[in-house]
């Protein structure tokens, strides 16, 4: 399925929603565990094409951000193949070094990823979300559980083989796909709230503990798409740059506060689990504000 949009982390009592400019169609609405989990509705009317295209400034940080995109899918792939070296040797303490190291890739592109959701379910699915059964609990959070919880590699090396085969997939597919300025915002903006909540809770890796190091591929990933739509921001909002990067840079000095050498599986990071419950509330904070400034982007290329 190729999903155009989404909004994650709601459960029951929560709302909120996203923006999309979409061409007429037929669409599926899907919302798993609500009373009606999914409808679909039509778009009528003329197609359009997109506005933003007669505008060099945007034209260019898209086109910096498909190629960023395609080398980081292409590097996720090529270290998720030195990660599986290590298990099929049997190297357990190799592994668990090499596994975060893998993982920060997929966190650089995850808002793309997501965009073929069962495919992303695949790579990234952890079993206790409502999308993923049980069952079928595969790629990176599996092997993780393996790693960190069973402290077995039975089975390991034919999963590890599924995750590169799943994200070859995935680099066939973002080599093909177009992006627009909207997405680019908005994806930054989600990446921060997932640090925000999957992230700070310790839920992603609650195997592993290396929450760190795929928190910070989260608020470089995001910086990224900032950086690259800044000179077209500059024209429209010039105090909202500055107010991003201010607001980031508290971020990375808390973030330093809890860097290690070479840290804890050699991550740069001290475990997660000796994070103090003041530290994550400090980061929380100082990461909403980041993704509240960053929120504005969407407004500003869509207008």
């Amino acid at each position: 399925a190729h999903i155009l949009g989404e909004q994650e982390n709601l459960t029951p009592g929560l709302s909120g929603g996203f923006t999309l400019t979409i061409q007429p169609g037929t669409y599926k609405i899907n919302c798993p565990g609500a009373s009606q989990p999914d409808w679909t509705f039509t778009v009528t009317g003329q197609a359009t094409g997109p506005s933003w295209e007669s505008n060099p400034q945007l034209v260019t940080a898209v086109q910096g951000y498909a190629s960023y995109v395609k080398q980081n899918t292409a590097d996720l792939v090529s270290h998720t193949q030195t990660f599986c070296k290590a298990i099929d040797a049997g190297n357990m303490n190799q592994a668990k070094v090499l596994y975060p190291q893998a993982r920060v890739y997929y966190e650089q592109i995850e808002p793309v990823a997501e965009v073929w959701g069962s495919l992303d379910t695949s790579i990234d699915g952890r079993w206790e979300n409502p999308v993923t059964v049980k069952s079928q609990f595969t790629g990176f959070h599996r092997l993780e559980q393996m790693l960190w919880q069973d402290n077995s590699l039975n089975g390991a090396p034919a999963m590890c083989a599924g995750l590169v085969k799943n994200e070859q997939q995935l680099l066939t597919l973002v080599s093909k796909a177009q992006y627009n300025p909207l997405e680019m915002a908005a994806g930054a903006t989600d990446l921060i709230n997932e640090a925000g909540t999957a992230k700070i809770s310790g839920e992603e890796e609650h195997y592993s503990n290396t929450d760190l190091p795929v928190f910070e591929a989260n608020v470089v990933a995001s910086m990224k798409v900032v950086s690259l739509l800044q000179p077209y921001l500059q024209g429209k909002d010039a105090g909202l740059v500055p107010q991003i990067q201010q607001r980031h840079d508290a971020v990375e000095t808390l973030l330093t506060k809890l860097k290690a050498t070479p840290g804890y599986d050699q991550t740069g990071y001290v475990e997660y689990t000796t994070v103090t419950k003041a530290d994550r509330r400090q980061l929380s904070a100082a990461v909403n504000a980041l993704a509240e400034a960053m929120s504005k982007m969407s407004a500003q290329v869509s207008g």
